[in-house]
């Protein structure tokens, strides 16, 4: 006796995993995406500031499902020496082992510190926060140190621009206590409600992904490794970055203040045509005013 026939969303299942390119193309042509969105389309995403209480500062972000936990810790160090009037800011990113089964528990990979240091670049370099506010003491070299840890509770692509948001968010919560000269020459707490941390600038990013000559804003872990980017995905939960540098289709747009570009940033791949990036840079623009509202709608 046969067996019953395979209803329509079990056969569609089936077909996407056992060819994945070919079910993606099929929406492609018809410039949509499995998940309903049209090519340009962002996942819905929450900002919730205040996540951790015993943080000075913290965040948590949803972009569909990848989710990212931002903490801010403020400590108290000695200026460097070449700038003496100038606090500093650190970022760590982490993808935890609840992100992905595909996590490999250990010592943090190239992939993560690189997204570290692109977040503290980009930080510095649109001068978000301004070091000389972190100065506690003119002239006493006594400055704030921002320990900004980044974790990643879910992986679902895309997590650049979610762990920017929730960098920003933590550091937009952070409250630095108010300190004093105390005995024997001793900062201490002082009575005074602690100080708001005040962001100068507010740099966006928007990510997207190249898959078959079609770019794709907001692009999931499977939308990523269509793009070329699977081993970008590896990299970041264990695997080699060397490798991700060189195969990556995903680039990520970063928009300032003023609709201003403040970068590009793409590891390798396939290069970009002018076409790309114009229509990328003004998609880009347009999701930097929503990603701010909804920055400024999470602090009311």
């Amino acid at each position: 006796m046969a067996g019953a026939a395979p209803s329509p969303e079990d056969a569609a299942a089936a077909f996407s995993k056992v060819h994945p390119r070919e079910y993606y193309e099929r929406f492609l042509a018809k410039r949509v995406r499995p998940d309903g969105r049209g090519l340009q389309e962002t996942r819905p995403t929450s900002i919730t500031r205040g996540a951790v209480g015993s943080a000075d500062g913290s965040a948590m972000v949803q972009v569909g499902s990848t989710t990212v936990m931002g903490t801010v810790r403020a400590e108290v160090t000695t200026a460097a020496a070449d700038a003496p009037n100038a606090g500093r800011l650190a970022v760590n990113f982490v993808v935890t082992a609840l992100a992905s089964p595909n996590v490999r528990p250990g010592r943090p990979n190239d992939a993560a510190a690189a997204m570290s240091h692109t977040l503290e670049r980009i930080i510095a370099s649109s001068e978000a926060v301004k070091v000389e506010d972190l100065v506690i003491v003119e002239g006493d070299r006594q400055v704030w140190v921002l320990f900004c840890d980044l974790y990643c509770l879910d992986y679902d692509g895309n997590v650049m621009d979610a762990a920017l948001m929730a960098l920003l968010a933590s550091l937009q919560d952070t409250k630095l206590p108010v300190l004093e000269p105390g005995p024997a020459d001793q900062l201490v707490v002082s009575a005074a409600p602690p100080r708001p941390l005040t962001l100068q600038h507010i740099p966006v990013a928007l990510t997207l992904a190249v898959i078959d000559k079609h770019v794709v804003a907001d692009p999931t872990q499977q939308e990523e490794s269509l793009g070329g980017s699977a081993d970008v995905d590896a990299a970041l939960l264990g695997g080699s970055a060397v490798e991700a540098a060189c195969t990556s289709d995903n680039f990520s747009i970063v928009i300032g203040d003023n609709d201003a570009l403040c970068g590009i940033y793409k590891p390798g791949g396939t290069p970009l045509s002018d076409d790309q990036v114009r229509e990328s840079v003004a998609l880009a623009r347009q999701c930097a005013c929503e990603v701010r509202q909804m920055l400024s709608d999470a602090a009311a």
